[in-house]
């Protein structure tokens, strides 16, 4: 069976809602939960994931309640946890210090982390990197392999890029780690089409956070079991 990933801001719109909204991934037994870590600038990302950055900094999270909820998280729920920062986020929030038990994967999208940092890694790849890029990073992926559709900012994307056809068969060739596809995922007709070009799941974050935010949680429960039923 293919992987579901969801994505959502950490604390996003508050505690109470996050909570009610990992609740609900849990009851539909969602695969994997990527926690993004809030950042100033988290420039890779499209405005509704940039904007639940601002208002989760807003409410003044620091680092000690990042490691209490990711306790709280660890001890409440069945999916796996994979942490998406950027560089600012690391440091910030001090993650590389975090207990190792406390996650199961850590993707920093615009600096390269060593195995030998965090045993726990999950690396970016898309098609206009070196194939000696590539291997680097392959050599320092340990859970799975997140291949971006496309070049782009998420949450911009108008249809699913087809730059992940290039890339997933060369990571194949390399590893036989699991390979997630994000970018540009919407639809149950996209999940479809990702997986018969060989991904083992898809990543969706900003179509997901937009239904949350405008339509609520019953919606976006609806949305995640319609995936499902394609995956």
């Amino acid at each position: 069976m293919k992987k579901l990933v969801i994505y959502l801001t950490f604390m996003y719109p508050d505690e109470e809602q996050f909570y009610q909204t990992l609740d609900m991934l849990n009851d539909c037994q969602v695969d994997v939960v990527e926690l993004g870590v809030p950042v100033l600038e988290p420039y890779m990302d499209g405005e509704i994931i940039q904007e639940s950055h601002r208002e989760v900094l807003a409410l003044g999270l620091t680092p000690a309640n990042l490691k209490r909820h990711l306790e709280e998280i660890r001890s409440r729920y069945n999916f796996e946890v994979t942490l998406m920062t950027y560089k600012s986020g690391i440091e910030y929030f001090d993650i590389l210090a975090l207990p190792e038990k406390l996650y199961d994967g850590l993707l920093c999208v615009d600096q390269f982390i060593s195995i030998n940092d965090s045993p726990r890694l999950v690396q970016l790849f898309n098609e206009q990197m070196t194939l000696d890029d590539c291997k680097d990073k392959l050599n320092h992926s340990s859970q799975f392999h997140y291949v971006m559709s496309g070049l782009g900012k998420t949450g911009t994307f108008n249809h699913v890029p087809t730059g992940y056809q290039i890339t997933i068969p060369f990571v194949r060739s390399q590893s036989d780690k699991p390979i997630y596809v994000g970018f540009g995922i919407k639809t149950a007709a996209d999940v479809a089409e990702v997986c018969e070009h060989g991904a083992d799941g898809v990543v969706i974050g900003s179509h997901f956070m937009a239904l949350l935010k405008h339509e609520g949680l019953a919606k976006a429960r609806k949305y995640i079991k319609s995936l499902q039923a394609v995956l």
